[in-house]
């Protein structure tokens, strides 16, 4: 399941707009088929975005969007130091906040 959680908090660092904090569940589903090619099922996507923030990862706020929280900014930072330390691996991408 974590796999799936950094998938959806990875999304906000791809948005080619992600200077805005606020994103709608289009947003992120059309940035994440954009990045990573067709994802298959949309409501395998949503139920992710769900667990990501039942986990205190991502809010949904009251005008349908969903925003980093502070612990998802942190792990957008962990993710970017692990690819860091392993960048023969990953290559040199790394996610934006």
């Amino acid at each position: 399941m974590i796999t799936e959680v950094n998938s959806v908090i990875a999304t906000f660092g791809l948005y080619s707009g992600s200077s805005r904090e606020r994103l709608t569940f289009w947003e992120l589903w059309d940035e994440r088929s954009a990045e990573v090619g067709n994802l298959g099922d949309m409501d395998i996507f949503a139920s992710w975005l769900g667990m990501a923030v039942s986990r205190g990862f991502v809010k949904q706020n009251r005008d349908e969007t969903y925003q980093l929280t502070s612990v998802g900014r942190r792990r957008v930072q962990q993710l970017n130091r692990m690819i860091e330390e392993n960048q023969e691996e990953f290559g040199t991408f790394e996610f934006d906040l």
